[in-house]
């Protein structure tokens, strides 16, 4: 099991284990963590006209959807994980992206509807993580709402 958990900045929590038999608290810590934020290889402005993204039928909001072409630089092929640092605001359309040796493949995304009208803009991160989960690459996209 993944656990993701994109906060950047420092976070201090408690972590408390509990025996669900007998209510008694097993364990506790306090937990810190103090994160950066990642080294970005390219960012991308994404413009996302509501007005034209509405359905006119029922006026439920529908996907943008982008294609980004991606070159493996590796002279292995390659398997990469894709993660989206919120899941609300971007999605890959698949999680699994393969890669041959220098070649080229398509990072498929998909655009969802602000949360609510008032947002203007937002900031999503794409990680590509390698087999191991570690991240070889991560991408910033700013989606205006307009």
């Amino acid at each position: 099991m993944h656990l993701y958990i994109f906060v950047f900045g420092y976070r201090r929590t408690h972590v408390n284990i509990v025996d669900v038999d007998t209510n008694e608290l097993v364990s506790s810590w306090v937990v810190c963590i103090n994160t950066q934020t990642p080294v970005v290889m390219k960012s991308y402005d994404v413009d996302y006209l509501v007005a034209n993204h509405r359905n006119v039928n029922n006026g439920v909001d529908v996907l943008l959807n982008k294609k980004i072409i991606f070159k493996n630089p590796w002279d292995i092929s390659r398997k990469f994980v894709l993660i989206s640092s919120d899941e609300t605001v971007m999605k890959p359309r698949s999680n699994i992206m393969d890669v041959t040796a220098r070649g080229t493949s398509y990072l498929r995304l998909a655009f969802l509807p602000p949360v609510t009208r008032h947002t203007t803009t937002s900031n999503v991160y794409l990680f590509l993580n390698n087999e191991e989960g570690q991240t070889e690459e991560a991408f910033l996209f700013t989606i205006a709402y307009k």
